[in-house]
C-alpha cells in the first residue's frame, strides 16, 4: 500500500512543479522599477535636503532658462557626501539642458544648484540597461 501511495505522491508533484521539479509558477520581479528618494524642482539657487542613497543610484537633472528673456543661463550642479569635499557634477550654459551621472558608492549625500534658471533635479536607483534585441 505504501509503494501506490509514493507513486502517487510523487506523479502529483511533477504535475506541480513540472518535469525539473522547480516550480511551474512565475514570480514578478522589481528588478525594473525605479526607486526614487529625492524629486526636487524650483528656480534659482538652492540647498537641497541630505538624503541616503544606495550603491547603485543615478542622479538626474533638467534645467530651462527660456524665461530669461533668450538669455543664456548657467547651471550649476554641486554633490557632496557625508564627510567628503563637494563634487562639481556639472556646469553647463545655455537656454537649457540637462543630464544624468550614476553613481556606485552608497552613503548619504547633498545636492547644491547654482543658477537663475528653473530646474528639476532626481535621485533613484539605477534603471536596468535595456535588453539587448537582435539586429533585424
Amino acid at each position: 500500500m505504501i509503494f501506490p501511495m509514493a507513486i502517487a505522491l510523487f506523479a502529483g508533484t511533477v504535475a506541480v512543479c513540472g518535469p525539473s521539479g522547480a516550480s511551474s509558477l512565475s514570480t514578478p520581479t522589481n528588478a525594473g522599477v525605479v526607486k526614487m528618494y529625492l524629486q526636487e524642482s524650483g528656480t534659482g539657487d538652492r540647498l537641497l535636503p541630505s538624503v541616503t542613497l544606495p550603491s547603485k543610484w543615478t542622479v538626474t537633472w533638467k534645467f530651462d532658462c527660456q524665461n530669461l528673456s533668450k538669455k543664456v543661463g548657467t547651471f550649476i550642479l554641486s554633490s557632496t557626501e557625508q564627510g567628503r569635499s563637494s563634487a562639481r557634477l556639472t556646469d553647463q550654459t545655455g537656454l537649457g539642458g540637462g543630464g544624468q551621472r550614476p553613481f556606485t558608492a552608497s552613503g548619504k549625500y547633498s545636492f547644491a544648484i547654482t543658477t537663475t534658471c528653473g530646474w528639476k533635479l532626481t535621485a533613484g536607483t539605477t534603471p536596468p540597461p535595456p535588453p539587448n534585441r537582435p539586429a533585424k
